[in-house]
């Protein structure tokens, strides 16, 4: 039987240097990069016996960041539906103040959004990055669950990188530790 891990992201947490330096670089493992629903869904009869990571920020219902966080409880709900065996991997930001603004300075630059920082918070759904609520529910379906913080990334890569590649059970690979995806 397949070993299935989930890295569900959530933006704005270096998701894309473990997309790009990290994952495809670990030995022993099956590694999909935001994959079309199709292929996921034939990962285990493809690849039987085999260790696969699917990461993709999508899954956890974070990138659709004006919609409801109902809608996020939902989209989880559905993936244990499709993955009720995985292990999953979330990346969260530290603190909801240091996620709310570096979103802000995101969609600003991609012009989704032109109002003023506290403009935006005034439309924001309150709960949107409610760490607690998101954690509890992902506990409460899935039994294998880790839980890291952007802090820690940034602290320590290496160290990082190493806990992912454990909790896969694989050797952590070299990579290019970069930081991607800045904002201004």
């Amino acid at each position: 039987m397949s070993e299935i891990y989930l890295h569900i992201g959530t933006i704005k947490t270096g998701t894309k240097f473990l997309q790009k330096n990290v994952f495809p670089n670990i030995e022993g493992i099956k590694y999909s990069w935001k994959p079309n629903l199709s292929s996921a869904l034939t990962y285990e009869d493809v690849y039987p016996n085999a260790k696969i990571l699917i990461s993709d920020e999508r899954l956890s219902g974070w990138c659709e960041t004006m919609l409801p966080v109902s809608w996020r409880l939902k989209t989880l709900k559905k993936l244990k539906l499709l993955y009720p065996n995985a292990k999953i991997i979330i990346t969260l930001r530290t603190t909801k103040e240091e996620f709310n603004e570096s979103h802000y300075a995101q969609i600003c630059s991609v012009r989704q959004f032109r109002g003023t920082y506290k403009e935006f918070l005034t439309v924001w759904d309150k709960d949107w990055n409610n760490h607690e609520m998101i954690i509890q529910e992902i506990k409460s379906l899935w039994d294998d669950v880790l839980i890291l913080y952007y802090s820690e990334l940034v602290k320590n890569a290496p160290a990082y990188v190493k806990k992912i590649c454990n909790y896969i059970g694989v050797s952590t690979p070299r990579f290019k530790n970069e930081r991607l995806n800045r904002r201004k």
